[in-house]
């Protein structure tokens, strides 16, 4: 890799973990803010609108990934013309789309305010909601058109910029609306609105900066070619978007009808950890896409199976280094996050969470193969995890008796089974690395060492009460210094080590 193709690779990754930090911020404030300000009925019904607007996401039609990489070859190449098509292309076919799920969604609103029984001192607030969300899908739309462009460009540090300046502002406007006002699901909904508009408008300027006004909408660049290119690639990032929304909010919308409403409530704060982490980790593997798609171009991949492993095992280090704090003192952050309340979810927090770490490994190996190798097993095994999920979710709820934490662990041994076994078969055909050879590395060795630190946690447990934060910050701090000290050891392998500041300074001493 090239020095300034690596510098800007760490910076935006650096950058997109700022990003993601702020959105887990704003999120551990919000909750436990929305929830005493609205009441765990009301808030219920929030995410149980969002989740149903959410599934409309799928009428993108694949299109934010396929964007990316289209828009990294033309800009590469300083093709204006193609960029201009691209561009308005893409605007028009998104924006009719959104307007499908747009009006979509403003018909189903009866039926949503029928379906979870809303109570009429609530129906007015829940539908103007609705409404505002369903407009919010149509900007959504268009945002994933000035993004790709963005991304295209290598520029992930400035887009990510916005999204923490979305992300602060979106906070703010909650809490002036609630406090200025009063707490309302249509003001929770309309907050949304106006920031999504904010944002669409800032992407834009962004896009114009770094690839031109041939951003900008003109019928003279619409191109019935560059519609069946971008459509050809993108089918099957589609068949992988419906996929994925089924599997993570399906189950919410299965636990609101069978559960209720104070069950979402419950299920919320693993659903922002989840999503939190996915975020996260899927900063440090998005970037690899030009890397890959260059390294197909030279060389004709042959270093992707080594990529592919050592990017694998960092995103493993840093996912089960979440997983490791929930597993020991889930139960003490719940309750000081949450409330006495609510400090029984930990525990579901800690599935979702190690299962999120588990996928998110083979997220290396999906942005590789979008940068110029094949998806398919991706999409497939996510469409029969989808099938299996819901389907599980509904009969577990349904005739089980299933609570929150029995649908979490379902979910999460789907997750581990896919990913553990086949994606990693899988691409270890595409990308030529040993299949054995790979688990070890990238699965065995880290679980190990977070096991083994677990078990360490609970004895410190048994010795010292960790009901003060302050002792609680204590005990923490030693866990993870013993998980990340023995990862350095054991797990990173010497020749990352020497890319790393840490590693540099160690090496100095040495040869001293």
């Amino acid at each position: 890799m090239a020095r300034s193709n690596r510098k800007q690779f760490v910076v935006n990754a650096a950058w997109g973990w700022l990003a993601q930090i702020s959105f887990i911020i704003t999120g551990i404030i919000l909750i436990p803010y929305a929830i005493s300000r609205l009441g765990e009925n009301e808030y219920g019904f929030f995410q149980l609108g969002r989740s149903s607007i959410a599934i409309f996401m799928f009428l993108q039609l694949g299109m934010a990934p396929t964007l990316i990489r289209f828009c990294s070859q033309a800009i590469a190449a300083r093709n204006r013309s193609e960029i201009a098509e691209i561009s308005t292309t893409a605007q028009l076919l998104l924006g009719v789309l959104g307007l499908v799920g747009m009006a979509i969604g403003l018909a189903l609103i009866p039926l949503f305010i029928r379906f979870y029984e809303v109570p009429a001192s609530l129906v007015s607030e829940t539908q103007g909601m609705l409404v505002c969300m369903a407009l919010s899908l149509f900007v959504n739309f268009l945002f994933i058109v000035p993004h790709g462009i963005v991304l295209g460009a290598n520029r992930h540090d400035s887009a990510n910029i916005l999204n923490i300046i979305y992300n602060c502002l979106g906070l703010a406007l909650i809490i002036v609306l609630f406090e200025q006002i009063r707490p309302s699901l249509f003001f929770f909904g309309l907050s949304m609105l106006i920031m999504q508009l904010i944002r669409l408008m800032g992407m834009f300027c962004l896009a114009a900066k770094y690839a031109g006004r041939e951003v900008f909408f003109s019928f003279k660049k619409i191109s019935k070619s560059t519609f069946h290119k971008m459509a050809g690639f993108g089918s099957l990032s589609f068949i992988n978007t419906i996929a994925a929304t089924v599997v993570f909010q399906g189950p919410v919308m299965v636990i609101g009808k069978f559960l209720g409403e104070e069950a979402v409530t419950a299920f919320a704060p693993a659903l922002l950890v989840s999503q939190s982490l996915a975020g996260l980790l899927g900063r440090i593997s998005s970037p690899l896409v030009p890397l890959a798609s260059r390294e197909i171009e030279k060389n004709s991949g042959v270093r992707l199976g080594q990529l592919a492993t050592r990017a694998g095992q960092v995103v493993g280090i840093i996912g089960f280094s979440v997983t490791v704090p929930f597993c020991v003192f889930g139960r003490e952050i719940a309750h000081l996050w949450l409330g006495p309340d609510l400090s029984w979810t930990w525990g579901v927090v800690a599935v979702m969470s190690t299962g999120i770490a588990i996928s998110q490994i083979q997220g290396v190996n999906y942005h590789l193969a979008l940068g110029g190798g094949s998806i398919k097993p991706v999409v497939i095994s996510q469409v029969i995890m989808a099938v299996i999920v819901v389907t599980g979710t509904t009969l577990g709820t349904l005739y089980w008796d299933w609570g929150i934490l029995a649908v979490a662990s379902f979910i999460g041994v789907c997750i581990f089974l896919r990913n553990t076994l086949y994606l990693v078969y899988a691409y270890s055909k595409q990308f030529g690395y040993r299949f054995f050879v790979y688990q070890w590395k990238v699965y065995i060795q880290p679980m190990i060492v977070t096991l083994f630190c677990i078990g360490v946690g609970y004895s410190v447990k048994a010795i010292v009460r960790s009901d003060n934060p302050f002792v609680l910050a204590g005990c923490l701090l030693v866990v993870m210094s013993l998980f990340f000290s023995l990862n350095w050891v054991f797990v990173v392998p010497e020749e990352m080590k020497s890319l790393l500041p840490v590693g540099r300074i160690g090496k100095l001493f040495r040869s001293k």
